[in-house]
Order: C-alpha cells, then sequence, then structure tokens
C-alpha cells in the first residue's frame, strides 16, 4: 500500500486493560497514560496547596519553571562552548574572539548557577511547607485506587479521575483553613481532612455498591489506608502480613505452598518433622496444622503459637467457637502462664485476624466486619442509610444518576417518593422504558426537560444497546449554559457493558438492593412511607374477622419465600424472582376468597398462592413442594386461633396496623434459620458461605493493598516448568479392552464401559493439548486466544482451569483437582482391566463411586437397559429401586443390582431409621456421609409408597447437575425435608 512517509496513526483508549494481541503489540508502541499512585499523589499535592496556601504553590510552580529554564540555559551554554571549540581552526589562544566568547559564557554560567542555588535552597523550604500536606493526597491516592480497582467485580463500578478530583477538592473547601501554622494544630487540621474525605468518598462509593460487593469494599479501604503509611515503621498492617493474609485464599496443597505443583506423599514427607515436633490436637486440622507452623517461623510475634494451642486446648477451642473472635479475651490467668511463650493479647487486629481465617474462616465475614469498625469507625461496618434528598442537593445538571439494577429492585417507586418530597408531585418526572424505538422519544424527553427543568427517569438501558451511543452524545451537552439548574436525568440499569464508560465514570450510582432478612422484608411491606400494605387496607372490614390474621401471614409468608434465597441452595434449588407485584396480586386474591366465600376455603387458598401466583415462577418440583410447605406454614387455620403461645406471625383477629408494626420493630435483626423451616445448624453454615464468598471477592481485589512489594506472578519461565510438570502428571489414554471388541457393543454395560473410555481419553488429550498450546503461545509461536489466556491465568494462581473440569463449579486449588483426577483414573483403569482377559461378559467392580463415573446419568441408564434386555421388560415399565444398607455388606441383594457408595447428604443425616434431623452436635457439619446403596431395576408399581421422601440427587453442590430421585425412608412428612433442602450428592 502506497502511504506518505509523514503519515502516523494515533489510537486512542479510554479502557485501562485493552486486551491487544501480540501482533498488534509487536506493530506498534503502547504508552500506558494510566495514573500511577505517586503521580496521582503529587497532582492531589498540588490541589490541596493551591486551595490551603495558594502563594506556596504559585511560587513552587514558578520556582519549578525558573529551575527548569536555568538547568536548559546552563546546557546550552554547555553546548554552544562545545561547537565553538569544534569549529575553531588553528591554535584556540591565538582566537581572540573565541577567548571572549568563552569568558563571556563563564560569566553567564556562574551567574545562572547561583540563581539556580538560591532558587533550590527556596524550593526546599517550600517542600518543606508542602511536607505537611502531604498526607492528605497520600490518603486522596489510597481512596481513587480502592475505587479504581472496584471495576474487577462489576462494569458499573468505574469512577472517573475527574470525577474524584471534584470531590477531594469539595472535601478540602468544607474543612477550611487551619487554625494555625504550629505543629499540633496543624496535626489536628490534616486528621480532619483525611478523616472528612475518608467519609465523604466512603459514603458516595458505598450507596452504589450492591450489597455483595460493599463488605469487601470496605475492608480493602482500610487495609489500604493502614498499610499506606508515611512512615511505614507505623504501618499497623505490614506488607509481609497482608501477603500471607492473601494467600491463604488461594487453597492450595496440603503444605499450604503456592509455588509448587509436588505430589501429597511428597508434601507430606517435606513436613513430616513439622507434624512430630508438637503434638497436634485434635481439633486442628492438619492442614491448619502446617499453616500453623508456617505462621510461626514467619513472625515473631506468632512465635511458640503451636506449643500455645498444644497446651491450652480450652482457651483456643473457646477462640473457635466465639461469636466474635476478633474481640475474644482469653482468661488472665492463661496470659500469666506464657509470658514467655506467645502472647495472645499482643496480637494487633490484623495479626488475630489472621488467625480467624485460619483456624475457623466461618467467622471470617463477622470478623472482617468487626476489624472494619474498630480500625475505621462503626460507620463504616455497614452499608450507609440511602439519603436521596441530600444526593440531589448536592448534584448537578452535568452527571446523571444511575441506579444499579439487583433482584427485585423497583426504582420507580424511589424516584416516586422522591419527587413528592422535593418537587411536590409527579408532574415534573418524565419516564421512558427504553426498547426498540424508544431512542428518539428519550432524546426529545431530554433536551424538553433540559429546556424546562424537568426530572427525566430512563429506564432499562441495558435493553437499548445500540442507542447507548447517542445518549453519550446527548449526555455531552448538558454542560450547555442554557441547561435549566433544575434538570436531572435518572437512569436504570443492570450491570452491562453496553452502558457507556464515559457516562458510568461520571455518574453518581446507586444500588438498590433488596431486604436482607425477615425484618426488613416486612418493614418494607407495612413500616416504611412507601409500605406495599396500608393501614386501610390492613383494617378493612370488607372481608370478615378472618382478614388481618391472613394478610398478617400472608406478609411472613412473602418475607419468607425471599428470605430463603439468602440460604442458598438450601434454601431454593434454583433462583427465583419473587417480587410485590406477586403479593399485591396475592393480597387480591385473598380478598377475592374472602368476598365470595364465608368460610375460608383453605385448599383454594392455597393452590391460588402456592401454585399459581407464586408456584408459577417455579420449575423445580422440590421447590415446589417447598413452597406448599410454607404456604401451609404461614398460611393455615391455626391463624384463626391466636393465643400467647404461637408463633409471632400469628395475631388476634382484631389486632390494630400500629400493633403489627410493633411486632415487626421486635423481630431480631438476625435471622434464625428455623423462621424459614430449616435447622438451626444451618446458621454456621450460612456464616460460613459469607465468609468463602468474602474470601472469593477479596482475591480479587488483593493486587490494591499491595504496597512497596514485588507482585506474587510468576514469569514465563516458570509457567513453562508448570506445564512441562503438568503434562508429565496427567495420566496416559487408556486403551480399549479385548471384551469390548469380542462383544461388538452387544450389552449395555459394554457400550457403557467404551462411552467412559471415549469420554475419558477425551478429556485428557484436550488437557494436554491445551498444555501445548500455552507453550507455544508462551514461546512466541501461537497467539494468544481468550481460551490460552485463561489457561495461563489459571496456573499462574494455581487453579484447575474451568475447562479441565467435568463440573464448571468455583475454583479448587490445582494440587486438589490432581488428585481428584488420579482417583478416576484409577477406578477406569481397575474396570479395564477387569475386562482385559478372555470373558465374553463385561465385568463390573463391586462398588460404584458415581463421582468417578464421566456419565453418571448414562450409568443408571444402563442398569434400567440391562435389565430390559433381560426380561423383556419395556424401558418404559422400568424403573430403578434404591435400598439403604444400614451396615457394609458384600453380597448381592439383587442379581441385577449394583452397590453406588460415597454419596453426601445434606440437610439431614441419615439414621438407623432413615432421615432424621442434623442435631446440634454436628452444628459444624454441612455433609453427611450415606451408607452404601443398592440401586436394583424392577418393573414400575402403580401403587405409591407412604413414609419415603424423593430425595432428589445432584452430581454439584451448586444443585445445577440433577441426576436421579432416591427415595429414601423417613419418619416425617416429604414437606419437613424439602424445607431443609435436603438433597444427596456424588
Amino acid at each position: 500500500i502506497d502511504y506518505n512517509s509523514s503519515f502516523r496513526l494515533f489510537l486512542v483508549s479510554n479502557v485501562a486493560e485493552v486486551n491487544l494481541t501480540s501482533e498488534t503489540c509487536i506493530n506498534t508502541r503502547v504508552i500506558n497514560f494510566s495514573a500511577t499512585f505517586e503521580g496521582l499523589q503529587d497532582q492531589l499535592l498540588s490541589i490541596v496547596i493551591n486551595l490551603e496556601e495558594p502563594d506556596v504553590e504559585m511560587l513552587y510552580n514558578e520556582l519549578h519553571l525558573s529551575i527548569s529554564n536555568d538547568q536548559k540555559q546552563l546546557k546550552s551554554l554547555e553546548n554552544q562552548v562545545l561547537e565553538m571549540l569544534q569549529t575553531s581552526e588553528g591554535n584556540i589562544l591565538d582566537n581572540e574572539g573565541l577567548v571572549k566568547a568563552l569568558h563571556q559564557t563563564k560569566k553567564v554560567a556562574l551567574e545562572v548557577e547561583d540563581h539556580l542555588l538560591k532558587a533550590q535552597a527556596t524550593q526546599k523550604e517550600l517542600n518543606t511547607i508542602r511536607s505537611h500536606y502531604r498526607p492528605v493526597a497520600t490518603r486522596g491516592s489510597v481512596l481513587y485506587f480502592c475505587l479504581f480497582q472496584l471495576k474487577r467485580l462489576n462494569y458499573m463500578y468505574q469512577y472517573s479521575l475527574e470525577w474524584f478530583q471534584d470531590i477531594f477538592s469539595k472535601c478540602i473547601k468544607d474543612i477550611g483553613m487551619p487554625v494555625s501554622k504550629q505543629e499540633s494544630d496543624m496535626a489536628d487540621f490534616i486528621r480532619s481532612i483525611n478523616s472528612h474525605l475518608t467519609e465523604v468518598v466512603f459514603e458516595y462509593t458505598a450507596i452504589g455498591l450492591l450489597s455483595e460487593d460493599f463488605l469487601p469494599f470496605a475492608f480493602t479501604l482500610s487495609c489500604s489506608i493502614l498499610m499506606r503509611h508515611e512512615d511505614l515503621s507505623k504501618a499497623s498492617i505490614s506488607s509481609e502480613e497482608w501477603s500471607f493474609f492473601s494467600q491463604m485464599s488461594r487453597k492450595s496443597k496440603q503444605d499450604g505452598h503456592t509455588d509448587n505443583l509436588s505430589s501429597p506423599k511428597h508434601s507430606r514427607k517435606k513436613h513430616s518433622s513439622i507434624s512430630d515436633s508438637v503434638k497436634k490436637p485434635d481439633f486442628v486440622t492438619d492442614q491448619k496444622w502446617i499453616q500453623l507452623k508456617k505462621l510461626e517461623l514467619s513472625f515473631k510475634c506468632f512465635r511458640h503459637i503451636q506449643t500455645h494451642i498444644s497446651e491450652h486446648h480450652k482457651l483456643w477451642k473457646s477462640f473457635m467457637s466465639s461469636d466474635d473472635p476478633l474481640r475474644f479475651k482469653p482468661p488472665l490467668e492463661m496470659e500469666e502462664h506464657s509470658q514467655e511463650l506467645f502472647v495472645f493479647d499482643a496480637l494487633s487486629l490484623f495479626q488475630k485476624l489472621i488467625l480467624v481465617k485460619l483456624l475457623c474462616k466461618e467467622h471470617l465475614a463477622a470478623a472482617v466486619k468487626a476489624f472494619i469498625e474498630l480500625e475505621l469507625g462503626p460507620s463504616f461496618g455497614t452499608k450507609p442509610a440511602l439519603n436521596l434528598k441530600h444526593i440531589v442537593e448536592e448534584s448537578d445538571t452535568i452527571n446523571p444518576f444511575i441506579f444499579i439494577l439487583s433482584h427485585d429492585a423497583d426504582p420507580g417507586a424511589t424516584i416516586q417518593m422522591l419527587t413528592e418530597q422535593i418537587l411536590g408531585n409527579m408532574e415534573h418526572v418524565h419516564s421512558i422504558s427504553l426498547g426498540q424505538g424508544q431512542g428518539e422519544k428519550a432524546k426529545d424527553l431530554i433536551h424538553f426537560g433540559a429546556k424546562n427543568g424537568r426530572w427525566v427517569f430512563l429506564q432499562n438501558c441495558h435493553l437499548a444497546a445500540s442507542w447507548m451511543p447517542q445518549l453519550e452524545k446527548v449526555t455531552k451537552c448538558l454542560s450547555d449554559p442554557e441547561t435549566d439548574k433544575r434538570f436531572r436525568l435518572w437512569l436504570s440499569s443492570k450491570p452491562s457493558e453496553v452502558v457507556p464508560l464515559n457516562i458510568v465514570q461520571s455518574s453518581m450510582k446507586i444500588s438498590l438492593d433488596p431486604p436482607q432478612t425477615m425484618k426488613t422484608h416486612l418493614q418494607q411491606m407495612i413500616c416504611t412511607e412507601t409500605s406495599l400494605l396500608s393501614k386501610d387496607t390492613f383494617e378493612s372490614n370488607m372481608y370478615g374477622k378472618t382478614w388481618r390474621s391472613l394478610l398478617f401471614g400472608l406478609c411472613f409468608f412473602h418475607a419468607a419465600v425471599n428470605g430463603r434465597k439468602a440460604c442458598g441452595t438450601m434454601g431454593w434449588n434454583a433462583p427465583y424472582s419473587f417480587n410485590s407485584l406477586d403479593f399485591q396480586v396475592s393480597v387480591q386474591l385473598l380478598q377475592s376468597v374472602l368476598s365470595d366465600l364465608k368460610d375460608v376455603s383453605w385448599k383454594a387458598f392455597h393452590y391460588l398462592i402456592g401454585r399459581i401466583t407464586y408456584g408459577g415462577k417455579i420449575t423445580n418440583r422440590w421447590d415446589l413442594c417447598c413452597l406448599d410447605a410454607l404456604v401451609k406454614k404461614f398460611c393455615n387455620p391455626e391463624l384463626l386461633e391466636a393465643n400467647d403461645e404461637m408463633d409471632v406471625f400469628v395475631i388476634k383477629p382484631d389486632t390494630a396496623y400500629d400493633e403489627c408494626k410493633e411486632i415487626v420493630s421486635k423481630l431480631p435483626s438476625v435471622d434464625s434459620p428455623d423462621m424459614y423451616g430449616l435447622h438451626q445448624s444451618v446458621g454456621r453454615y450460612l456464616e460460613s458461605s459469607c465468609s468463602e464468598d468474602l474470601d472469593f471477592v477479596l482475591m480479587k481485589l488483593e493486587s490494591v493493598v499491595e504496597s512497596k512489594r514485588a507482585v506474587l506472578t510468576r514469569n514465563i519461565h516458570d509457567i513453562l516448568e508448570k506445564c512441562s510438570e503438568l503434562k508429565e502428571r496427567l495420566p496416559l489414554p487408556i486403551g480399549v479392552p479385548s471384551v469390548l471388541d469380542m462383544q461388538k457393543m452387544s450389552s449395555p454395560f459394554s457400550v457403557l464401559l467404551s462411552k467412559e473410555i471415549a469420554i475419558w481419553n477425551q478429556r485428557l488429550l484436550a488437557m494436554t493439548a491445551s498444555l501445548h498450546s500455552l507453550e507455544e503461545a508462551l514461546k512466541g509461536g501461537l497467539h494468544f486466544r481468550n481460551e490460552v489466556e485463561e489457561l495461563y491465568k489459571a496456573i499462574e494462581a494455581d487453579q484447575a482451569p474451568m475447562s479441565w473440569k467435568k463440573i464448571k463449579s468455583r475454583e479448587c486449588c490445582i494440587e486438589d483437582w490432581l488428585e481428584s483426577l488420579m482417583e478416576e483414573n484409577n477406578f477406569i483403569t481397575k474396570w479395564v482391566a477387569m475386562n482385559d482377559g478372555t470373558e465374553q461378559v463385561v465385568s463390573l467392580p463391586k462398588k460404584f463411586s458415581l463421582s468417578l463415573l464421566q456419565s453418571p446419568e448414562g450409568f443408571l441408564m444402563t442398569v434400567c437397559q440391562d435389565y430390559s434386555r433381560k426380561t423383556g421388560i419395556s424401558m418404559e415399565d422400568v424403573q430403578l429401586n434404591f435400598q439403604v444398607l444400614s451396615a457394609p455388606r458384600e453380597e448381592k441383594v439383587c442379581e441385577d443390582g449394583v452397590v453406588i457408595t460415597g454419596l453426601s447428604l445434606e440437610g439431614a443425616q441419615w439414621g438407623d431409621g432413615g432421615l432424621i434431623d442434623v442435631t446440634e452436635k454436628t452444628e459444624y457439619q454441612k455433609y453427611f456421609a450415606m451408607p452404601d446403596i443398592i440401586c436394583y431395576p424392577l418393573k414400575k408399581r402403580k401403587e405409591a409408597i407412604s413414609g419415603f421422601y424423593h430425595c432428589p440427587l445432584y452430581s454439584d453442590p451448586e444443585r445445577k447437575h440433577f441426576i436421579a430421585t432416591i427415595p429414601l425412608p423417613a419418619s416425617l412428612q416429604p414437606g419437613h425435608w424439602s424445607l431443609c433442602g435436603t438433597a444427596l450428592f456424588v
């Protein structure tokens, strides 16, 4: 292609981490203009000096420019002398002009050097004055980079530097001038600015975060502040402590190290001397004990901690079982006996937090919240209340508001309430839901609102991807001086990258989280200004004397179906969106039922609520059973016979609306699992689950608080070594046994074994090929495709790549994954070896572990097919029957049966007589091992069998991959086990 040699192409992107191919990087010059910590610190220092001492900053800038000019002049004079000497001919002493020029240059140079020395001395004095304000700039830089890293959690969590600088300047102006220049007054002044700046930035940011992201942000903020101290010796958290804390998140091998892929056998051998040096208590696991040894060797304050734990069992059991381990105080007599060894009270809060994460991780979320409150203040531990009126008063016409939508969020009601408070009525608000063909209407509304001072609300921006570039252009025109000062632009969107980055960065973000507890759900329905249930409706006498009792029970039912979402898969097997409209429709149905009938038809009422209004959204049969049980619990005949011993949701027929509000206000802020029909021990599991989620999010934000230390990343050579080691450890593909060739797939089990081998070999070949592609890409012989980059990141973090797993679940360390892979390999290898002789029939193992099969569903189907072929019964008439073995047995109960082993039970435990509730003695345990189960096919029975709970069997803890239903004998009704979320897992 012909082109002019003066041609230049400049490409600009406002995306901080652009994913460029290797060819693009080779053929272009990439310049990163992203702000650095030190660079931003200097910018913010200049802002604060300009506001507090403008004369000092002006003189500093003039001196800086003067020094720069003097240095340039000296350099110019040096070059001029060198040029004259180079071009001079003959003896330079005979050149009179040259000698005069040299004398003149020397004179000027001395004058410039003298001026430069004076300027540098003055600059040093100014730097001393400026240094008083540097802590403010440091705090500002810390806060900005905490905000900058939030985009790793959600695309909508992005903030422009200009927006932050505006907030920074406004906070400086709010505080004003220092009382005096004395050191004590200046120190108080700096503390005031830092405190106010932190509170404002925290509040502006927190109201835009979803509830699951708030605690990680607050913790990251507090750790960043404590680590970024001007005097590193005074930092409350050292970089080494943070490194140890963050690396525990990686769930690596048994030895706790993340930098090698040594086998478990090698790890145990390596640490055998550690385990034997101090006797390990029974209540501490092997992995925790090894981590404790590593902690003891890494930090002086933890010396002899293993000995202390080994000698004081009662003390450490109390610490591990404490609901607030961060504030745990050991008895004084314990500390007196351990002054020379390990002193618990001498630990800092963060050091105690390390122990919480190591010894009792289920309390991590509560401990992190306590840590934030103790270090930054109580107001930082909870999400601030949303004061939209104040936010609107502080806003302008240029920067829009954007509601970040989550499940069940309704910004329309919020806008309506706010409009009535500020503008008096809804006539000044124009709302439109974006979608196909709505772009031009929205554009006209914005122009109309900007001209006439109206509010414009554009809903569901994520549904109008093609019009978003036009919206970006329109918002740039809002800075026009003719725009009415009363105009405000409101947007709503789910987290989506279709929203232009400029709008996301400059907007005021507001997240509307649904209520999280039973109490907050009920308060939303009957205790707020925008309650779903008004006083007039509740106290109406049109629907008979049972109206108030049934309506209050219906409120609790709606709160329960929503509150169970927080219980994970034990609450609902699949995510559902039950919203306020469902409740309002249910109220109307209740009104209709009570208007048409003198007495309550419970069967009709339960069907309308449980099967139509709410049940219409449910796709899982066990969730439908659970919903039926909830309806019967909160809406039953006992509601009409209230007494003091009844549940809190049972009220007398003449109870007033205000009395109901008082009942709700007295409910506990933390839900008890039995309010939702779950066992009390589930509370420990939910606490542990919250801690796991928090730890998972913190891993994404880990680099935010790294302070002046090497980032723990491996270079290309290390990754190549890792790839080579993995290829060596992967098992070899398995050959097809001779019995399959002889049978030529004549029996169902021969087909099953053949498919198992084929799928297994295909997985191994895919793993090997992906490792080879990564090696080629690292050597420069292959493009870095997305799948190769994902593999690189996973190996770098010592995580098993998602593409290698049978079930795409949450990350697990690569060593654990290799161990499970070898178990699968051993199982199928032994099965193949059993059939490598001269037998004419495929031999089966005595027991099958479904987790080791490539296709558990196919295995159960094969059992039915084999029986169908032998008996001639149609597959449609064959069903699987299951019998739990109370004791290990070797003999077969049925000729056509197979023994299934290794199943786990959640939500209940197995007793001698069948399913029983989880006891308090096992409150820390989530899964319970099931005895072996015999699976045998029989002809279908027409009659239903009572006394059994048809328990679902899943292949993953997230309950996304259903395998089969296994009837288990149970003494209680099936609805009880549905409420408990009882399920089996392979």
